[in-house]
């Protein structure tokens, strides 16, 4: 599976969405589209589908996962890229829209969701101990001191010296 790299210019992190479902419904149509989620923030989603969404589309989608279901939130399709195994649409919610029935839930519920990511990618990285070999992932952009914990593993495990 080929990957491509997009550049990062978001204030907010996006999630690594692993094990999260999306269907999607464009405005004045019936059918859904089923998709997995790349990615994850409050503010936004990618999602890999199997036909392209016309960019500006109106969206209403119901996200799975972690526990959590949220249904009916609003978002407008960014960009949407076609790669080998599907087509990758960038996605930003649109809570504040007058469309998006129960706001305040809506956006608790995104939040919620966030976290319980941020929580899954903390763990996992507590957990991994990765090896010598391993190439470090790279440093997030933007400054700050925004570590990712397998890099912290890694550092330890290199010098024997303790970072947490």
């Amino acid at each position: 599976m080929q990957r491509h790299l997009f550049s990062e210019r978001r204030a907010r992190v996006r999630e690594i969405a692993n094990g999260l479902l999306v269907s999607l419904r464009r405005k004045g149509r019936l059918t859904r589209l089923q998709g997995n989620a790349i990615d994850f923030s409050r503010n936004g989603i990618a999602v890999l589908i199997d036909q392209p969404l016309p960019k500006d589309s109106l969206l209403y989608l119901t996200i799975t996962g972690h526990n959590q279901r949220l249904d009916d939130v609003v978002g407008v399709v960014h960009n949407c890229i076609g790669l080998e195994e599907g087509y990758r649409c960038g996605i930003r919610f649109r809570t504040t829209s007058e469309l998006q029935a129960d706001q305040a839930i809506v956006e608790a519920g995104l939040e919620c969701l966030e976290q319980a990511l941020r929580q899954a990618r903390c763990a996992a990285a507590v957990n991994h101990q990765p090896s010598a070999s391993e190439p470090l992932p790279p440093a997030p952009s933007g400054g700050g001191s925004n570590y990712r914990g397998a890099e912290i593993h890694r550092l330890e495990s290199q010098n024997g010296d303790r970072f947490l």
